[in-house]
């Protein structure tokens, strides 16, 4: 699947103002000031098989970009498009059983580890051995497996 950032733009500005109508009205200052752009005129394309990293410090704006790409939001300027498809016309669960990401936080449910491994689908068959062959590849396969 191809990924294409053309000429994107987000600002949370729209938050930001709503935090800071609800601080006047409160009596306080406004922090919203102008419209900070966390992604100013961002472009890349990724042709299907390639891997992209996004390095950056704190606020940089990588977290915003997965945002964007999983429609969490939408740019205030510009198209996030996968094959050429601007994400804005795909509907929102088409989009989300096609696109996944992997972060660098663990994270587990208060689930069983099935729920946790399938992310709740109980339309997904997995026997055993799957989830075995899943487990080892998060790192506590053996573990699980040796519990039965």
């Amino acid at each position: 699947m191809s990924v294409e950032l053309a000429d994107v733009c987000f600002t949370y500005a729209d938050e930001r103002a709503a935090a800071a109508e609800d601080e006047s009205s409160r009596g306080q200052p406004s922090a919203a000031g102008g419209q900070d752009m966390v992604l100013d005129d961002v472009s890349f394309q990724l042709e299907p098989g390639q891997v992209l990293g996004v390095l950056g410090r704190t606020g940089s704006g990588k977290t915003t970009l997965t945002r964007l790409l999983f429609r969490l939001y939408d740019p205030a300027c510009g198209s996030v498009r996968l094959n050429d498809v601007d994400i804005r016309d795909v509907a929102l669960d088409a989009l989300r059983e096609r696109v996944g990401m992997v972060t660098q936080d663990v994270q587990l449910f208060q689930a069983t580890v099935r729920d946790n491994l399938t992310f709740f689908n109980g339309a997904s068959a997995m026997n055993k051995s799957r989830a075995c062959s899943r487990s080892c590849a998060c790192g506590i396969g053996s573990t699980l497996c040796r519990m039965g």
